[in-house]
């Protein structure tokens, strides 16, 4: 199964460059993929440019849209908080993507949830 791609070089969108995200991140970049990833603040977005991927603000629902828009996946690799998973809730606050499940191999987006429940169990 393959993910049919619409740019070249493909792009990801990663919410939560922690371990799981870098490293699949890293391996991707280095297959020529380009990566931009989720920043809380302005530290974490240096952070995220200084690994050579593009920042978006989490506080910036606009960014966010654009870079997801350009996304052909979407990893979630940050962890839930009480509130919720910040991914899903930056894609629904978006009309830039589409939800599409596993089962359907035409999506336009992956989504792919990593990590514990974050206490929520």
């Amino acid at each position: 199964m393959r993910l049919s791609l619409r740019s070249s070089p493909p792009r990801l969108f990663v919410f939560g460059l922690g371990y799981v995200g870098r490293a699949l991140a890293g391996r991707l970049a280095a297959q020529g993929w380009r990566i931009a990833g989720s920043a809380r603040d302005a530290a974490e977005a240096a952070r995220v440019a200084a690994l050579g991927f593009l920042p978006a603000r989490l506080d910036d629902d606009d960014a966010l849209a654009a870079a997801m828009a350009e996304a052909e996946a979407i990893l979630v690799a940050a962890p839930p908080t009480p509130a919720g998973c910040p991914g899903l809730a930056a894609i629904g606050r978006t009309d830039q993507v589409r939800l599409i499940g596993f089962e359907a191999m035409q999506r336009e987006a992956i989504l792919v949830g990593v990590n514990g429940d974050g206490g929520q169990a």
